[in-house]
């Protein structure tokens, strides 16, 4: 059961102000639950900030720009306090109304799946249901993991500047299997996603991991397209990341 918990039937930003909503939490670990949505004005901003007891701020969550819909589990590092942020400061002349609900919880809810929604339907939703389960670990070695049992799939480099986000797209057929690795090795973590190009608009198949070090997975991708590998320092204000990454694609033939 959620031990703490805020939520609003419609709430009103008005244009060029923003709507702070605090979340005190006491105790290693727990999760931040996320749920809400714009009623009337499009679309809105939203991220969360953490400040633990010794006042550092760290961001949990986005920015997100310009979203409709936001479902999330945000795990808590610490004692402290989150702010969740619905932010109307660009808007010169509309207002917003948001639904939201905000819970702590010791776990995300059985069969949680991150999600969000942006203008335009142009959002990321998770995959459908008959996709396989993806995997994630974390491993000594994420890179070592690519080209086990198959040919050698090459290790590349990508810097990542602050609050940017840079992207890899790659062609795969329906039903492939992806294998993707990655790690950072200077800049601490970064966010990284898997999403795929659909006519209705993309899907997501992986993540988003927030604050990554290091990883691995293996998703198999429901339909044929290009698949976007994500890696995100949009919440990071001075450090440049550096990553090192591999991935392979491997269809039927080759499974």
């Amino acid at each position: 059961m959620p031990s703490w918990s805020a939520s609003s039937k419609g709430s009103w930003v008005s244009p060029g102000t923003t709507l702070q909503v605090p979340v005190p939490h006491s105790g290693e670990g727990g999760f931040l639950l996320i749920d809400f949505e714009v009623l009337d004005g499009t679309d809105i901003d939203f991220d969360v900030m953490f400040e633990d007891e010794d006042e550092i701020a760290v961001r949990l969550y986005g920015p997100t720009r310009r979203a409709r819909q936001v479902k999330a589990a945000v795990p808590l590092p610490s004692s402290g306090v989150a702010y969740a942020t619905f932010d109307n400061f660009g808007s010169w002349f509309t207002k917003k109304r948001v639904r939201y609900s905000l819970q702590l919880a010791h776990r995300p809810p059985d069969g949680h799946q991150n999600s969000s929604s942006l203008r335009f339907n142009k959002g990321v939703t998770p995959a459908p249901p008959e996709a396989p389960p993806e995997m994630e670990a974390e491993v000594d070695d994420p890179l070592d993991y690519i080209g086990e049992g198959q040919p050698s799939a090459p290790i590349k480099t990508l810097l990542v500047s602050p609050g940017s986000h840079e992207d890899v797209p790659v062609d795969v057929a329906a039903g492939a299997r992806l294998l993707v690795s990655m790690e950072v090795v200077s800049g601490r973590d970064i966010d990284f996603a898997i999403s795929l190009e659909t006519e209705n608009g993309p899907i997501r198949v992986f993540g988003p991991c927030r604050r990554s070090t290091k990883l691995l997975c293996n998703v198999v991708v429901p339909q044929a397209g290009r698949v976007h590998m994500g890696f995100d320092s949009t919440g990071t204000w001075f450090k440049t990341k550096e990553v090192k990454y591999a991935y392979q694609v491997l269809n039927d033939e080759s499974i």
